[in-house]
């Protein structure tokens, strides 16, 4: 997990990760899908991510919580199936008998981008992450809690037909002589443009937390429960 917060790309989401691997097609997000990856050329449904050996539905964890990750493209042992495609398989950190914690924030400044453009479609965006997480003895030698969240709050440039350019519908396959009509035909219509100001932002937030227990039975049983919680919003939702 050390060294996952030294690399450019989010550490929390899993299949971001799997793009770092030869052999490996990252698909990047859109406003209705999640970042996915292709292996050996087979689509995303092939893949599979499990937390703690469990298949995991979504690929966003707080980051204090992930104690190692693997991405496997490789031929697997017969433990593994239901999937033909990679596997990202991680870990949770677990509480001890030391009571232990750590915090991390991250802020990515559109501003200090050297590549921005000046329309929506072009410009970066503005993205601050915050995480924690502690971990501890309930009863020493015996049960141990360990406590992560993490809150991701972004925001993007809206992006829609009267703030776009002319290069930028180029770049999309779009013609602009289509988009010069379509808007024609809409103001013959009497159907108002709903105008978004200049500058303005799509605000979209993620939090997430885990909360994973471990009760040492015996010398050679012990029994280890997690449980996940994640929220987003959007807003505006989609224009």
């Amino acid at each position: 997990a050390d060294q996952l917060a030294r690399l450019p790309v989010d550490a929390t989401d899993l299949a971001s990760l799997a793009g770092l691997v030869p052999g490996v097609l990252l698909i990047g997000s859109t406003d209705t899908t999640a970042t996915a990856f292709s292996v050996a050329g087979l689509g995303a449904d092939a893949n599979a991510l499990t937390l703690d050996g469990l298949l995991f539905g979504s690929g966003t964890v707080p980051q204090e919580g992930l104690r190692q990750t693997r991405v496997i493209t490789s031929t697997y042992d017969v433990s593994r199936g239901s999937f033909s495609g990679g596997l990202v398989a991680s870990t949770t950190r677990s509480g001890s008998n030391v009571l232990q914690g750590s915090t991390q924030a991250q802020l990515r400044d559109e501003a200090l981008s050297v590549n921005a453009g000046d329309t929506p479609y072009t410009q970066g965006f503005n993205q601050s992450v915050l995480s924690g997480g502690l971990g501890g003895p309930i009863a020493r030698d015996r049960l141990f809690v360990y406590l992560s969240v993490q809150a991701r709050l972004r925001s993007d440039p809206q992006q829609t037909l009267l703030s776009a350019a002319a290069a930028d519908f180029t770049r999309l396959g779009v013609s602009p002589d289509s988009v010069t009509r379509f808007n024609s035909i809409v103001d013959g219509l009497g159907v108002p443009h709903l105008s978004v100001p200049n500058g303005a932002t799509r605000a979209s937030d993620n939090l997430s937390g885990m909360l994973r227990l471990d009760w040492v039975m015996s010398n050679s049983h012990s029994l280890s429960l997690r449980g996940d919680w994640r929220g987003t919003s959007q807003d505006p939702a989609r224009l």
